[in-house]
């Protein structure tokens, strides 16, 4: 009963869709997509194949997951109206510059200015500014400790903490790596060095978190939208006003500012330059685009790692290795006890069992949002 009103309500006799179940507001596809995701994908896909309708949030969805299915949705992307599929919280924060939100030539003109910024060309800019910062992370972050959450961050301005009391390296001593914080912390630094060419101060930073909360609120009434609208004027204030000094000072052409000098020259569907307040929202929906994609492949390798426990050994060992090494021959002139790896706590194997345990997932809650000590 509750599918065929939806088709009449949702007008789907009109429509060429694939096969598949909406019902009247998609509440039973989107419990059972929450209950087992995996097995309801899977179970679909045997029944309909790989492409198929249902309902994702209580919003009717079509699912595509072949290679084939991906290259016809690639040939009428851009034809596709803005997505009304989307919850309003996300449509509003995610603003009228976002790609998802657009249609037609305007999608057609903002996609063809990510090339300048996402393109190979931008990767040869990109990689060695990453492998630099990774290193200094890993050197200082992880071995030395005492640098904060910023791993050093050479190749753009940090200006979340002042650095004119920092003792010498000799005096570092080891601090406990908070997994969880500090490598999200390092992750969204990197991207402000290399979208923007400065990280602002940490408190102003740690507003993309509270953005990232408010684009997936459940409502417009709930706080955490609020919080998200605050933090999304905060930090393209922030953005813009730098973007500002930048032009006003001459340089755009610094290796630092290479995001902006790209977007300098952005243009809309009516080649209208773009204006110093979209380029700065565009920084910050780069930001967290980037940021959660990186999140989720961090997610996704710790997850696979888990239920390969044999390959999560493999790489313990190797990572012991190497950094016993770099104690022993740049910060650890003394021999550790046998048997030992000085300062290295991996010793018990965290397999996909340990995870699903409640009091584990509470242990990752409090260590993701434990504040700097």
């Amino acid at each position: 009963m509750g599918q065929t009103l939806g088709c009449i309500k949702r007008k789907e006799g009109l429509l060429n869709l694939p096969p598949g179940k909406v019902g009247l507001f998609g509440i039973r596809e989107t419990f059972e997509y929450l209950k087992d995701p995996n097995q309801f994908i899977k179970a679909r896909v045997l029944k309909y194949g790989p492409v198929f309708k249902t309902g994702f949030f209580f919003k009717p969805a079509v699912v595509f997951g072949s290679r084939e299915a991906v290259e016809e949705f690639r040939e009428f992307e851009t034809s596709l109206p803005a997505d009304a599929a989307l919850p309003e919280t996300f449509r509003t924060l995610h603003t009228k510059y976002g790609a998802l939100a657009q249609s037609g030539e305007e999608h057609v003109a903002t996609r063809a200015n990510f090339s300048k910024v996402l393109g190979r060309s931008a990767l040869e800019y990109y990689t060695p500014k990453l492998a630099t910062m990774t290193k200094e992370f890993v050197l200082g972050e992880l071995l030395v400790g005492g640098l904060g959450t910023s791993g050093g961050m050479r190749g753009g301005k940090d200006e979340t903490k002042d650095k004119t009391h920092e003792p010498p390296s000799s005096e570092l001593k080891p601090s406990k790596l908070q997994p969880g914080y500090d490598l999200r912390q390092f992750c969204l630094k990197s991207l402000f060095v290399l979208f923007l060419g400065v990280v602002p101060p940490e408190p102003l930073m740690n507003e993309m978190y509270a953005y990232n909360e408010g684009l997936l609120a459940l409502g417009k009434l709930s706080p955490e939208f609020e919080d998200g609208q605050k933090a999304l004027g905060k930090l393209t204030e922030f953005v813009e006003k730098h973007y500002r000094t930048v032009k006003a000072q001459g340089k755009l052409d610094e290796e630092q500012n290479f995001f902006l000098k790209q977007y300098s020259t952005a243009t809309d569907e009516f080649d209208t330059p773009f204006t110093d307040e979209r380029i700065a929202t565009t920084v910050v929906l780069m930001i967290w685009g980037a940021y959660i994609e990186a999140a989720a492949n961090m997610g996704h390798a710790l997850w696979t790692l888990m239920r390969n426990p044999e390959k999560l050994e493999t790489l313990k060992k190797e990572v012991r290795v190497v950094f016993h090494k770099i104690r022993h021959t740049r910060f650890a002139p003394t021999r550790p006890a046998k048997g030992r790896v000085t300062g290295c706590r991996c010793s018990r194997v965290i397999t996909h069992e340990h995870y699903e345990r409640p009091e584990y997932k509470a242990a990752c809650s409090l260590c993701i949002n434990r504040p700097t000590q």
